[in-house]
């Protein structure tokens, strides 16, 4: 059982990453279709975010994607990687768009709570990794 756990837990972890790089993607490109259910006002903020807020991101979800596959492949540097995604994800957050960038104001209620959820499932898959690694589940 601990097995299917370890499975469905690190496919969900790739799949969560994966649409990390997607959703950057699409956003970051002016994507109509994908984007038509944000606010424009959110959206014309998070494409001029400056250069170095977009490699933080890039770098999250590169790392997450990266950490990922690690996981996946049951590597004992997935941890790491996928702990230096989320502390990525935390630093352009938190640090730029909340503390620099009036984020509240562009986020707004949903689009805090849903950047919430995120952090916490980076913040989860990290934290599984990291017991998957403690419980000898790694190959060396």
């Amino acid at each position: 059982m601990k097995t299917f756990f370890f499975w469905v837990f690190s496919l969900a972890t790739l799949l969560f990453w994966g649409f990390g790089i997607v959703d950057m993607g699409l956003t970051l490109s002016g994507n109509e279709a994908y984007l038509k259910d944000f606010p424009p006002q959110m959206v014309t903020w998070i494409q001029n975010f400056p250069l170095w807020r977009k490699v933080i991101w890039g770098l999250s979800v590169a790392l997450g994607v990266f950490g990922s596959l690690m996981l996946v492949l049951r590597r004992p540097m997935a941890p790491w990687l996928l702990w230096a995604a989320w502390a990525l994800m935390m630093t352009g957050f938190v640090g730029h768009d909340l503390m620099m960038a009036q984020g509240v104001e562009y986020y707004g209620a949903v689009g805090l709570i849903s950047s919430g959820v995120l952090i916490f499932l980076a913040f989860l898959f990290a934290w599984h990794a990291s017991a998957a690694a403690k419980s000898g589940r790694f190959r060396r």
